[in-house]
C-alpha cells in the first residue's frame, strides 16, 4: 500500500474517531472517560445490534434554497463466531448532495454517526450505488448542540431504519422540501484500493482490512463493550445494556455516570 493510500485511511480513521468523541460528548484530554449516555443520543446497543454505520460531515447553506455537501464512510458489521465478537469492512467512501427549497437561512457545520438497524442502505449503495431521499426539512440553531438524527434530512419519506446522532455548529432557520442522495465515491475508492474495488467488495469484507482502521474499530468495541464493566458480577449482554441506556440495573441498582452500581439494601 502507498504512503498516499495509508494516508487517506489514517484521515478516515481519525475523522471518525473525531465523529465518535464529538456526538458522545467526549473530548481528546480524556478519552478513557466511560460514554456518557445521558449527555448523548448515541445509545451501545444502536451498535451492539448494527448491520453498518455511517459516518460523514457536511456543511449546509441556504438563503431560500438550502444546499448540503458532504463526505464520509460506510463500514459494514461482517459475520463472526459470537454475536459479542466485532468484525469491521474496510470503510467504503461516499459523498452527500442535498437541495432544499422553501425557507433555508443560513450556514452550518455538522458532524453525524448514522446506525443502519438492517441492510438496506448498504444493499442499496452495493446494488445502485446511490439512495436516493427526499421529504422536510427542518433546522433550528445557533450555537452547538448535539441532537438525533435518524436519516439525512428531519423527516425523509421513506424511512430506511437508521437511528443516529448529530452535531450541528452555526446558525441556520431551515424549513424545506429537500431531496438528495448519497453515492458511493469510486474515485476516493479507488485511490484507497484499486480500480477494482467495488462498493460490494468493500463491503462484504473481499477487501482486506486496512490496518490504519482499527483505532477507530476498537473504540466501537470498547463502547459496547465498557457497558459490561458496571458490574462486578457477570451477566448477559442485554441486561448491561439495560444499565448504560436506562441507568438502571436489572438487580435493583442505579448506576453512576462513572459506571458504578449502587445496590439497595
Amino acid at each position: 500500500m502507498s504512503t498516499d493510500n495509508r494516508t487517506q485511511l489514517q484521515t478516515a480513521c481519525a475523522n471518525g474517531q473525531d465523529i465518535l468523541r464529538e456526538v458522545t460528548a467526549r473530548d481528546r484530554s480524556n478519552d478513557a472517560r466511560p460514554l456518557n449516555v445521558f449527555r448523548s443520543p448515541l445509545r451501545p446497543f444502536w451498535i451492539e445490534q448494527s448491520d453498518s454505520i455511517l459516518f460523514y460531515r457536511a456543511r449546509k447553506t441556504g438563503c431560500l434554497i438550502s444546499r448540503t455537501q458532504g463526505e464520509g464512510f460506510l463500514i459494514h458489521r461482517l459475520p463472526t463466531d459470537h454475536p459479542s465478537l466485532f468484525r469491521w469492512s474496510a470503510p467504503c467512501f461516499v459523498k452527500l448532495s442535498t437541495t432544499g427549497f422553501g425557507l433555508g437561512f443560513g450556514r452550518v457545520h455538522s458532524a453525524s454517526f448514522t446506525v443502519c438497524m438492517n441492510s438496506r442502505v448498504r444493499d442499496t449503495l452495493e446494488e445502485h450505488r446511490r439512495r436516493k431521499f427526499s421529504g422536510l426539512d427542518a433546522l433550528v440553531v445557533c450555537g452547538s448542540r448535539i441532537m438525533d438524527q435518524a436519516d439525512f434530512i428531519s423527516a425523509p419519506a421513506t424511512s430506511y431504519a437508521t437511528v443516529g446522532a448529530h452535531t450541528v455548529t452555526g446558525a441556520s432557520f431551515d424549513l424545506s422540501f429537500a431531496s438528495g442522495q448519497l453515492m458511493v465515491d469510486g474515485e476516493a475508492n479507488a485511490a484507497a484500493y484499486g480500480l477494482d474495488a467495488s462498493a460490494t467488495s468493500i463491503l462484504e469484507g473481499k477487501v482486506d482490512v486496512p490496518a490504519e482502521m482499527q483505532p477507530l474499530y476498537g473504540e466501537l468495541a470498547e463502547i459496547v463493550h465498557s457497558v459490561e464493566r458496571v458490574s462486578a458480577a457477570p451477566s448477559l449482554t442485554r441486561s448491561s445494556l439495560d444499565r448504560a441506556t436506562l441507568g438502571h440495573d436489572p438487580n435493583q441498582g442505579v448506576v453512576l455516570d462513572d459506571g458504578t452500581v449502587i445496590r439497595e439494601a
